[in-house]
């Protein structure tokens, strides 16, 4: 029962600690920024996307100005645009000119905007893990639009079907046997389609498009995730927001200004998720940073005050590395003359370092032997447990990935370098 409980205050604690490194490199990585640039993307790509979808349905399915209408006649979207304007700008005929390529091109050109600005987030994201593919990633941008483009077309095509279907006596018998419960359950179903693509969508975006090919499990929580908060999001702002004020203020505009910014919140989830599955992907790596960059007992800003308390106790190193020894009071940790082919971090109690002629103790949260890893030398001097202690030992080759990982880890690395040399 007592290693139950410790089990979940460790989860707990790992959880914690994974959500705060995503905070900071959700900050760091602007994230908000990229959110805003898609959501403009999607505004320049979302005309250009309609007219292809038309386009399709027209040449090749020959659909009809009057079967569009009623297909696309939805609310939010008849307040932002003029649908019958756009539909009679919309050459009918089948036959095909030079005109219509070169516009067919162009379309296709102006409508990749939300594409890049989608793998510029996620490059921001994954850049230093993820491997390098500019041929691929525009192979992926212009196939991310064509399954968007040939989805939303089939999607068109099912609501055609659909509402054809609903005029058909057979149908309108058939329905009106169903019991009015199940037809609202169906009804209710068809509803949530959308927010069923959206995490589709979300779930194959992080799991192949990001090149670091995180775990699907991983992927389908944070997707799930992702989508859920953004479906409670549209509900509050449904409930609780007058669209009429902003009708008023903004005019037709009105709707498209609440469009743009569920978009953009649309946008903003996807990457701060994306972000936390980065974070748990590395998560080895990223927590051993936080420990050789953990602020001194004695800092008095909050910020760092916090993540001292916070990534002091390393609980998934601890368990995943399964490298940790328990000293008593003087015994001998590393001998001098010793090979240095491991870094040492203090868990709890203290260590003292015996040299010639200098003692130097180290508490609980500092890392020690180091320098001497890193020049690839035996140990000069003695570390002792000062008091009983627990020592996580960090191999030398996972010590030496993460100073070539981590600027700031390798910054620290040379200053402490510096400072053996000189003694």
């Amino acid at each position: 029962m007592k290693q139950k409980c410790e089990n979940k205050k460790s989860s707990i604690l790992s959880l914690a600690q994974a959500i705060f490194i995503s905070a900071d490199f959700t900050s760091q990585n602007d994230l908000d920024s990229h959110a805003s640039a898609c959501a403009f993307g999607f505004l320049f790509s979302f005309l250009p996307l309609v007219l292809m979808v038309f386009s399709i349905l027209i040449r090749v399915m020959h659909a009809t100005k009057e079967a569009l209408r009623d297909a696309i006649a939805i609310p939010f979207l008849e307040g932002i645009f003029n649908l019958d304007e756009i539909l009679d700008s919309v050459n009918f005929s089948n036959s095909m000119t030079i005109v219509d390529i070169v516009l067919g091109v162009w379309i296709f050109w102006m409508a990749r905007n939300l594409f890049l600005y989608i793998q510029k987030g996620i490059t921001r994201i994954f850049h230093k893990e993820a491997a390098q593919r500019p041929v691929l990633n525009q192979f992926l941008i212009f196939g991310g639009e064509l399954i968007l483009v040939l989805g939303a077309t089939a999607l068109v095509l099912i609501s055609i079907s659909f509402k054809t279907l609903q005029f058909n006596s057979a149908f309108v018998a058939l329905k009106n046997s169903f019991h009015p419960r199940l037809l609202d359950s169906i009804s209710r179903t068809i509803n949530i389609v959308p927010y069923v693509l959206i995490f589709v969508l979300v779930f194959l975006a992080l799991r192949f498009y990001t090149g670091t090919k995180p775990g699907a499990k991983l992927c389908a929580l944070a997707a799930f995730f992702s989508t859920g908060i953004f479906i409670a999001v549209v509900i509050f702002l449904n409930i609780f927001l007058d669209f009429k004020r902003y009708n008023l203020i903004y005019g037709i505009l009105g709707n498209l200004v609440i469009l743009l910014f569920e978009v953009k919140i649309f946008f903003f989830l996807f990457f701060v998720f994306a972000q936390f599955v980065f974070v748990i992907q590395f998560f080895d790596d990223l927590l051993l940073a936080k420990l050789y960059l953990l602020p001194d007992h004695d800092e008095t800003d909050f910020l760092n005050a916090l993540n001292r308390a916070l990534f002091i106790r390393p609980d998934f190193l601890i368990k995943n590395f399964n490298s940790s020894k328990k000293f008593c009071a003087d015994e001998t940790i590393v001998k001098s003359d010793s090979s240095a082919d491991s870094v040492y971090y203090i868990i709890s109690g203290s260590v003292k370092r015996v040299a010639e002629n200098n003692i130097a103790f180290f508490d609980r949260g500092a890392m020690f032997g180091e320098e001497s890893c890193l020049l690839n030398t035996a140990h000069n001097a003695d570390f002792i447990a000062a008091t009983e202690c627990r020592i996580l030992e960090i191999s030398g080759t996972t010590f030496r990935r993460l100073i070539d990982l981590n600027g700031d880890a390798a910054k620290k690395a040379v200053q402490k370098l510096s400072m053996y040399l000189r003694r």
